[in-house]
């Protein structure tokens, strides 16, 4: 009976030493996870943030060439969105060219209501 004993005890010592540091393991994977996650969002925020600023200078300011910003705000917004192959873009670099202000400022809406339905809200 006595070996019983000893042998609930060595267990029972085992799992209270094994059983807060399995716990801190398992906490700070899932920590890291959802900061990774979070990390991510905010980066989509930002490229979106990023294309709306560049896109609404483009008409503004159209003796400098602003096609390289805008393309690679573009292709940013690519990174972290899923765009239809119908491309929403058409429209507003059509208008950008034409330089018709009221034209791209509404394309632009249609856009970011569109791109602003895959940001996970807080």
């Amino acid at each position: 009976m006595e070996f019983w004993s000893w042998t609930i005890a060595v267990i029972l010592g085992l799992s209270a030493i094994v059983s807060p540091i399995a716990t801190t393991i398992i906490n700070n994977h899932y920590q890291n996870k959802r900061e990774n996650i979070k990390n991510y969002e905010l980066a989509k925020r930002q490229a979106l943030t990023n294309f709306i600023k560049i896109t609404n200078n483009y008409p503004l300011n159209k003796f400098i060439d602003f096609s390289s910003e805008y393309y690679s705000a573009l292709n940013t917004l690519y990174i972290y969105f899923d765009i239809p192959k119908s491309s929403i873009f058409y429209n507003l670099e059509d208008s950008l060219r034409n330089q018709d202000i009221i034209a791209s400022k509404y394309e632009l809406t249609n856009i970011v209501v569109t791109l602003s339905k895959q940001i996970a809200k807080e």
